[in-house]
This record gives C-alpha cells, structure tokens and sequence, in this order.
C-alpha cells in the first residue's frame, strides 16, 4: 500500500510506503507485520524506514485461498522494498497524485520486477483545504 501523503499526521510532504511479501491481504487485514518507508513527496528521496522481521507470507493457493507460509530466513529481516522499488512506486503515486489532483491510496503488486497498479482512491483522511 503507497499512500501520496502521511495519512496519521495529516501531511503532503512525504509519501508512506508499506509492504510485506506475498499478496497483500497479509497487509490489509493486518495479520502481517510489513516494512514502512517514508519518502520525500516532492524528489523520492528516502527520509525514514522501518523494517521489521517478517516471519510469514501469504501465498494464493490452488483453490484461491490464501495460505500461511514461512519467509526464506535469509528475506525475513531483510527490507521487502529496494532502492529501485521505491523509485517505481514513487514515480507512479506521483503520476497518480497528479492526474487525480489529490492525496491517493494505491495498492499495488511488484511481480518480476514489474510494479503494477491493483487500484486506487481518493485518501479520505486529509482535508480537501489541505491540498
């Protein structure tokens, strides 16, 4: 989940990004606990990460259902998000901050490289004065 603002405080100035591995219901139903990253609204630039151990991932399964599975050892500690992942992510809320003139809540999928767009909404917590 990328939001193109800092929805707790209620601030334009930088753009929070949290992630886990595998789909991210983990993420959105708050079983999971995911890496956050916080980047400078205007240049990308990385101002504050918190990365915390990830011992689990959900997984689709054959039947569509989600499934727990262990995080390789090696990815558990380590951030879900490099350099370049940020870079694309930003690029893209950017865009999507622009065209849609406010404050979005994208969720979004990086599979081979590749970040994709799942969706995305107007965030409903900062007033439109603010913008």
């Amino acid at each position: 989940v990328m939001f193109t603002c800092d929805p707790i405080a209620k601030k334009l100035d930088k753009f929070v990004v949290s992630s886990v591995y595998g789909v991210g219901e983990g993420l959105v139903s708050g079983v999971l606990n995911a890496d956050s990253f916080w980047l400078d609204a205007q240049d990308g630039k990385l101002l504050q990460e918190d990365i915390v151990p990830k011992e689990q991932m959900l997984k689709k399964g054959p039947a569509g259902h989600c499934a727990t599975i262990p995080v390789e050892k090696a990815l558990a500690e380590a951030p879900s998000l490099n350099h370049n992942n940020l870079k694309a992510l930003f690029e893209l809320g950017k865009k999507l901050h622009q065209d849609y003139r406010r404050p979005q809540d994208i969720e979004w999928a990086i599979a081979e490289g590749k970040v994709w767009l799942l969706q995305t909404r107007p965030v409903t917590t900062i007033d439109q004065d603010l913008q």
